[in-house]
């Protein structure tokens, strides 16, 4: 079976997929294995989604990934390629037992995300998006339109957008004092309360999954931060993407003791990470 990862990723405590409960779903036609879909943006196509996919399928389920850089749910739902001043970014999928990722339908289209759901055969949707939309706290309708779909189509999960580095990052760095904030200040500054509107749009529909533990900076409380390093503050390095991937794939699966723990999966115990 496929599976589809939306990439958006995050954890309350009332819809957090709880470790220890592994989730049954349906098989890919002719393979005997589990089918899941996974829909998300630039950071599903990069480091984090390579390694998620390598973690699930070796959990013995059959992947399809599709990512758009820059996407929201927006443009998954208007089938609309985000705009870019080099052009507008293309969909690309990867299928089961594929290596690379290759542009959707050819030509990088967004493709009809009924028919994209459809490819988990009645199995298991992971949806991570959300790191393009901390613009704002809160989330908009379409993100409870595309929970209700991938409800509808079978299991869901979402996983919500990671830590920021605002260390990494140029614009950051060579801020003068007084300025604005950058974008990733504002993403950052927004991603709790981000999460909390997530949480409500999508509950009951979709189990939250909650990014923020792995993804967390270091601090006098917290010395781990393998999953915080990143090339331009957003986007995760190799290493980081990887362990990133580690934790919620074991959550995913219901694995405990992964890091991202019972307590530290949820959307208000992660809160108390800062």
């Amino acid at each position: 079976m496929r599976i589809i990862f939306l990439v958006i990723t995050f954890f309350f405590s009332w819809f957090v997929l709880p470790l220890g409960s592994p989730v049954s779903v349906a098989a890919e036609p002719g393979t005997g294995k589990a089918a899941t879909v996974v829909i998300g943006d630039s950071l599903s196509c990069g480091p984090f989604g390579r390694a998620l996919v390598s973690e699930l399928t070796k959990q013995g389920q059959a992947v399809t990934l599709y990512c758009t850089e820059s996407s929201t749910p927006e443009h998954w739902l208007d089938r609309k390629n985000p705009p870019h001043k080099k052009g507008p970014k293309k969909c690309q999928v990867r299928r089961p037992g594929e290596e690379n990722l290759a542009l959707c339908g050819g030509d990088g289209k967004m493709p009809d995300l009924d028919v994209v759901l459809s490819e988990a055969h009645g199995g298991r949707v992971i949806i991570a998006l959300g790191a393009n939309s901390l613009g704002a706290p809160h989330v908009d309708f379409r993100y409870l339109k595309i929970a209700q779909m991938a409800k509808a189509r079978g299991g869901c999960d979402w996983i919500g957008p990671p830590h920021m580095n605002m260390g990494q990052n140029i614009g950051y760095k060579n801020k003068k004092k007084g300025a604005a904030p950058t974008d990733v200040e504002i993403r950052e500054s927004n991603l709790d309360e981000f999460y909390d509107s997530l949480g409500e749009a999508t509950q009951g529909l979709c189990r939250l999954v909650d990014s923020r533990n792995a993804t967390r900076s270091c601090d006098s409380l917290h010395k781990s931060c393998e999953g915080n390093q990143t090339v331009d503050g957003i986007h995760r390095t190799e290493s980081a993407g990887k362990y990133w991937a580690r934790q919620i794939s074991a959550a995913l699966s219901g694995i405990r003791g992964s890091g991202v723990g019972q307590g530290a999966a949820t959307a208000h115990s992660a809160d108390s990470q800062k």
